[in-house]
């Protein structure tokens, strides 16, 4: 299955072009399957390499991918300080021990995750619900956090459950957070080039426990990675907000990715869309194994890749030409996904996320864009 498994690979440089998304790509690539071409090879060395190359534009060009867009708060305030490769260094660090941590976990995940699916299940969205409850009500803020939070789930409700545009993540992650963030930059004082980031040394602690999420994350539906890092920062607590949290993220983006290929074999349910394109050859164990060598050979050969290349982007200087040059971006892009509707979402969600900086609100509140629709989802609620 080597053709399989670098084909693939090869696929997933799209990461590089953060709008595309993994669901929208196998289908695209379908077609031209020749027969006998394994989907879950594919499927897996796709997702993994785009993983890794999504965090290029996460990072040095404030654009939210659809793995990375609750990591994109803190790359971009690092970014903007000069300290861009020391978040990319956290970043594929990171994903590195998180997929060591997997496939050290499979073993452990394979006979318990039955069990707790068994287990959880009736309780899981009142437990999930709780947990936001408490969220919330530790933030000093209550009411305009509440406010925001509300807001930014009104709109993913609509967005995300509506046919308004064909890949809606990324014009709604995209005008919560990284519009806005252009908007402050854009007349602030910022560094003329990125600096080298020395020796990076990672939380193995905020990594495993991230792996640990993901890996049982399966047992639940509609659970983001941005919701399952919520859940992680109510148990940790770190003076290095920024560093922990990108930790956080790609330990919980390689986990969940990893373990919801093992999960539809385990408990028959298909966690992500690669899964479910890749199903009929998942419910093999020979199969399922193949998919998750490929994941591993692809994450890792891209974070080489990504490690031995990024020095490329050691001139990116930003100034008024740049940010516009990036908003230019995102709303041209808007408008291929999604036509005048990419733009209406693209402009709310600004709106939105220029309010939540305005009034001083902190911007995981936006988060609710993804988690209320979520829980609607797994309550089954639905908007008519």
């Amino acid at each position: 299955m080597f053709e399989e498994l670098l084909a693939g690979f090869a696929a997933g440089f799209t990461g590089l072009f953060a709008f595309l998304h993994v669901n929208f790509l196998l289908q695209v690539f379908q077609p031209f399957f020749p027969a006998g071409f394994s989907k879950a090879v594919f499927a897996s060395a796709l997702t993994f390499s785009k993983t890794v190359f999504e965090t290029i534009p996460t990072v040095f060009f404030i654009v939210p991918s659809a793995s990375f867009g609750a990591a994109l708060l803190p790359s971009q305030k690092l970014f903007l300080e000069g300290k861009g490769f020391f978040a990319l260094k956290i970043l594929i660090h990171s994903m590195f021990f998180a997929m060591v941590f997997s496939i050290l976990s499979l073993p452990l995940v394979f006979l318990s995750l039955p069990f707790a699916f068994s287990l959880v299940k009736p309780v899981a969205g009142f437990a999930l619900a709780l947990i936001v409850l408490l969220s919330l009500a530790s933030k000093e803020r209550l009411f305009e956090t509440v406010l925001v939070f509300s807001a930014s789930g009104l709109v993913g409700l609509v967005v995300l459950t509506k046919p308004l545009v064909a890949e809606p993540l990324f014009p709604l992650l995209s005008g919560l957070f990284g519009i806005p963030a252009l908007f402050f930059a854009f007349n602030a004082s910022l560094p003329k080039a990125q600096a080298e980031a020395g020796a990076v040394k990672i939380g193995l602690k905020t990594v495993f426990a991230g792996v640990l999420l993901g890996a049982f994350s399966g047992v639940l539906p509609a659970l983001t990675p941005a919701f399952l890092i919520s859940m992680l920062f109510l148990v940790f607590d770190s003076t290095e907000k920024e560093k922990t949290f990108l930790e956080a993220s790609a330990a919980v983006v390689v986990s969940k990715n990893f373990f919801d290929f093992a999960s539809f074999f385990l408990i028959g349910k298909a966690r992500s869309g690669a899964v479910a394109f890749a199903s009929e050859e998942l419910s093999v164990f020979p199969n399922l194994l193949a998919a998750l060598i490929a994941a591993s050979i692809a994450l890792f050969a891209a974070l080489a890749v990504v490690s031995v290349f990024s020095r490329l982007l050691s001139g990116i200087r930003p100034g008024k030409l740049f940010f516009v040059s990036i908003a230019a971006f995102v709303s041209i892009a808007s408008f291929v996904l999604g036509g005048g509707a990419g733009l209406a979402v693209l402009a709310t969600a600004s709106a939105l996320g220029l309010a939540c900086g305005i009034i001083g609100v902190n911007k995981s509140s936006l988060m609710g864009c993804l988690i209320i629709p979520s829980l609607c989802f797994f309550f089954g609620i639905a908007l008519f």
